[in-house]
Formats: C-alpha cells, structure tokens, sequence
C-alpha cells in the first residue's frame, strides 16, 4: 500500500511541474524557428515585469493555505479556500487600481497593452494554481493530473496557433498564455462549484491571519523575482532585446532543474507531510538525514540533466544564433540548486514561523544580485547576469543555513556540503569560462555533463543506499496517513 501510494504521489508531482512549465521547452522548435531571439527578448520583458506585479496580488495568500490546512483543525479544507480566494480577490483588486494602472498611465512602457492583458490573466490563473493546492490537499491525484494534463495542451495549443497560424510574433505566445489562463479559470469555477467551496462563510479573523502569515512573504516573493528576473532589465540598459533572447532562452533549459527536480521533490515532500515529521520525536534526526540525501543528490543531478536537456536541445533549435545561450546554462543551473538547498532550509524557519527572517534572507540576496548586475553586465553582459544570479542564490543557500540552524538544529555534515558546494561552484564556473572564452563550444558541454553526472551518481549512490533505505522506513509511517 506504501509503495503503491508512493509511486502515485511521485509520478502526479513530477508530470505537473514539466507540464506545466515545461511547454515551453517543448515549444523551443517553433519559437526558434518563428521568432529572432530580439523577438524572444521582448516576450520575456512583459513576462518578466508581470513577476513583480504578481507577488503583490497574491499576498502570500497560497503559502497562507498550507499554514491552516497543515496545523489547524478548527478549520475544513474547502473554508480555508473559500476565504483564502476572497482575500485574494482583494488584494489582487487593489493592487490593480491603486499600483498597476496609476503606474501605466504615466509610464512610457511600448508593450502596455499586452502587459495589461497579460497580467490580469496571470492573475486569473493563481486561482488555478492554489485549487491545484486544494486537490493537493485533498489527496485528488487523479483530478489533479488530469487538470495539469489538460492545461499544459491548451497552453501548448494555443502557442502553437498564436505563433505559427496567426503569426503574431511575440504577441502569439501573449495570445496562447491569456486564452490558456481564461480557460484555467473556468475550470476552477467549475470545481468550486462541484465542491461546493463557494457555500462557505467569510470569516474575517481568518482572513486577517492568513494576511499577516503571508504579507511578510511579499517582501520575500518580490526580492525573489529581483534575483531571478531583474538581469533582464539590466540587460535591456546595457545590451539589447537580442542578448535578452539569448539569455532568456539559456535560462529556460537552466529552469528545466526546477522542473525535474526541485519542484517535484518538495511537492511529494509536501507541506502537510513536513508538518506531521516536525511533530514526531524523532522529526530532527528524518529532517537531518533528508538533509544529507539532498545535498548529494541536487548537485549530481544538475550535471546529468543539464547535460541531457543541452544534447536534446540542440537538435531542437532551428535557428543557429539562439545556441550562444547555452553559455550560461549551467551557471543558472547550479544556481537553481543552490536555491532548491534554501528551499529546504526555509522549511525550518517555517516551523518556528520565522517568516520575516526569511523575507530578510531574501531582501538580503535580492540587494546583492542587484548591485551584481550593475558591475557585471556592463562589462560581460549576459555572462555577468549569469553570474549575478549564481552567486546571489548561493548567498540564499548561505543565510538559510545559518539562521536555520539557529531556529531549529539539526545534525549536518558540514565536510559533506562544503564538498558538494565546491563540485558545484567548479563545474558552473569552469564550463561558463571555457565558453566565454571560445575554448569550447556552447552546445558541446552535453557530453562532458552527463558523463561526469553519471559516474558520480553510480559511485554517491553506492556509498549512501543505506541511508536512502533509513530515510524511506522513517518517513513511511506519515506518508501512509497522509
């Protein structure tokens, strides 16, 4: 029944996430082949700046969620979503009258029309995403797989016809996404419906508590999308549409990390699920052992996928100018593994609802990769964003550690990680240097990558099988009752 339960849970998490964003992995063929990488370029700016506007609309409201469904059983799942939406619905209306539309009409933006359609459908779509949640907690594998099934077609679909049919050049993929979230949302009213979310009461205390749980986390969310998104603008400043197609299109196959890995790894490693192993005795030495698994596992990982997504995608690209993007890959790749060991450090402050220091670490790193980028990319362009972004998610990596440890200590291997750290940083930096320099080609590090991935893999794997053994029997017991 465990390992039934186990292996469903694990291949529904790891579907969504690839479906989900990693369309647009799949749409690379089309783009490549209907769009000059300036073109690109100019649909990443409107997507870009659309990532700062979000986190203010949805108030921390979906990490809110996990709070009361998680600790609470004064609640029902489907009340704490009924309420849930309607503070995001507020938020989200205020946010949109009182910032984003001021902010436009005085703002000389060239793209304002597109943008505004664009955020307000992104908008729509988070209520997809926190019934996503819903089905989550619910334990409704089933629905769930099938929504992210349907989205991730329509999504692609609708590219496809947008770009190719159309020819709307960058504006068919703004077409594909609004037409796409629409359609998301009507399903979420369906579902509401169905589950009869919407006969719930407004309980204003608990629309208050989940607002001050979420609203330190903007600060956190915004920072976030400085460090992830803000190079592009700098880019814009200092370079051109062009370089921001190239840099956009290295970041999508560096991104494919969090799709393979990290989010399928926390979404099985689920919030309800951290909550019951926090309250057990022995919840330290299981959060411990998780702990040493990852720091191996993340690192060796990267190598073999950033390897094998680059060896795919080079037969995939149509045009030949977009390939100088894979310099920066595996940078951008290794940073997406340092922020996958913050993920799993914030955990901690989580529990002891440190929310603000993790806004801080944030804040902290957001800070740091802006100053980055405005000494680098003057002087490397898109190899000082690359590098920007490397560092600052290491410095997240850094901080969670520390306060982490201070919130709630746990057993570490510190020889271990300082090990897997310096694989890390040498690999990312010496396959970006060999590139930038014309010492080897972008698109012939694929080889080098998943050999060296390989062997590692096998050897670490060997020499922590017990473990890995340890680690499933502890966590089974919580797991089954889930």
């Amino acid at each position: 029944m465990y390992r039934k339960k186990l292996l469903k849970e694990g291949l529904v998490y790891a579907l969504q996430p690839f479906l989900e964003r990693g369309v647009a992995f799949l749409l690379i063929p089309i783009y490549t082949a209907y769009l000059s990488p300036s073109s690109f370029g100019k649909w990443q700016l409107i997507y870009s700046i659309s990532f700062f506007i979000l986190p203010l609309m949805n108030a921390g409201i979906d990490s809110a969620c996990w709070q009361f469904w998680g600790r609470s059983d004064k609640y029902s799942v489907e009340h704490v979503l009924f309420n849930a939406c309607l503070a995001k619905l507020t938020t989200g209306i205020i946010v949109l009258l009182g910032f984003v539309i001021p902010i436009l009409s005085v703002v000389n933006f060239e793209f304002r029309l597109e943008f505004s359609i664009y955020i307000v459908s992104a908008f729509l779509f988070s209520y997809f995403q926190i019934f996503q949640q819903y089905l989550r907690a619910k334990n409704f594998s089933g629905t769930y797989l099938s929504l992210a099934l349907s989205y991730g077609a329509i999504l692609g679909g609708l590219n496809i016809v947008g770009v190719t049919v159309l020819l709307l050049d960058f504006r068919g993929i703004i077409f594909g996404n609004v037409f796409a979230n629409i359609v998301a949302f009507v399903c979420v009213l369906l579902i509401a419906k169905r589950t009869k979310t919407t006969t719930m009461k407004m309980d204003l205390l608990l629309i208050k508590a989940m607002l001050g749980f979420g609203f330190p986390l903007i600060f956190g969310n915004i920072s976030y999308v400085f460090i992830s998104q803000s190079d592009r603008f700098f880019l814009k400043t200092f370079s051109s549409e062009f370089e921001i197609g190239l840099y956009s299109f290295g970041s999508q196959f560096a991104m494919l990390i969090s799709v393979f890995i990290i989010s399928p790894l926390f979404s099985w490693w689920n919030p309800i699920l951290r909550w019951k192993i926090y309250n057990r005795p022995d919840g330290r030495e299981i959060f411990s052992r998780l702990n040493r698994l990852i720091v191996v596992t993340l690192p060796l990982f990267t190598l073999i996928i950033i390897g094998g997504i680059i060896f795919v995608g080079k037969y995939l690209v149509h045009n030949e100018a977009y390939l100088a993007g894979f310099g920066i890959t595996p940078l951008l790749a290794f940073g997406q593994t340092f922020y996958g060991l913050y993920y799993f450090n914030s955990v901690a402050l989580l529990f002891e609802n440190r929310t603000k220091t993790i806004s801080g670490i944030v804040f902290s790193s957001a800070f740091f990769n802006i100053l980055l980028n405005a000494i680098l990319v003057p002087r490397m362009a898109m190899y000082g964003a690359a590098l920007a972004s490397f560092l600052s998610f290491f410095l997240m990596y850094i901080l969670s550690l520390f306060f982490s440890q201070k919130a709630y200590r746990i057993q570490r291997s510190l020889s271990l990680e300082v090990t897997m750290i310096f694989l890390s940083a040498s690999i990312a930096f010496g396959s970006t240097i060999s590139v930038s320099q014309g010492w080897l080609r972008p698109q012939n590090i694929d080889i080098i990558f998943l050999l060296a991935g390989i062997i590692l893999t096998i050897a670490m794997g060997i020499a922590n099988r017990e473990e890995l053994k340890l680690i499933i029997n502890l966590v089974k017991p919580e797991i089954n009752r889930c």
